[in-house]
């Protein structure tokens, strides 16, 4: 169990590095993020919106991974926006990457567009797995759902 803690820690922080630069960078270069954005084969609405929804999200996240009480919730974003940027790398490969653009961030939109699939993968399954050991956790502290071994239902609940 220790180790579980270890290794959920070790995963907050990293995903907090990583939303952290992401979002910042997003906003101090949001001029180009924008018009890499606007550039992209959907509607310009949808670009305007997610100029502004995704760097909010990221900062969130980041904010959230810092307050042990709503890790949970980070943890899920994390794996939520993972999941949506993993999928656009993916799309972007079979599709054909010369419509699509890379803002993530100055390090990570220099990647070969293979390459930041893989990384995106690893860190989808970082968000997912620091979600599950948190649930786990969660559960066997008994603050969740399961019973603690002697502890009623009843007890827990009332």
């Amino acid at each position: 169990m220790k180790r579980h803690v270890h290794l959920l820690t070790a995963f907050q922080i990293i995903l907090l590095i990583l939303w952290l630069l992401s979002g910042l960078d997003k906003v101090y270069h949001f001029n180009s993020f924008k018009a890499a954005l606007l550039a992209q084969p959907f509607p310009d609405f949808a670009a305007m919106i997610l100029a502004y929804l995704l760097p909010i999200s990221e900062l969130l996240t980041a904010s959230l991974l810092a307050f042990q009480r709503y890790t949970s919730t980070a943890l899920r974003i994390s794996t939520i926006l993972m999941t949506a940027y993993t999928n656009y790398i993916g799309m972007a490969i079979f599709l054909g990457a010369n419509t699509y653009i890379c803002k993530c961030n100055l390090l990570i939109e220099k990647l070969d567009w293979n390459i930041h699939l893989l990384f995106n993968i690893l860190f989808l399954f970082i968000s997912f797995s620091a979600a599950v050991i948190k649930r786990s956790q969660h559960r066997s502290d008994g603050s969740g759902r399961a019973t603690a071994e002697g502890t009623s239902a009843k007890r827990l609940y009332s």
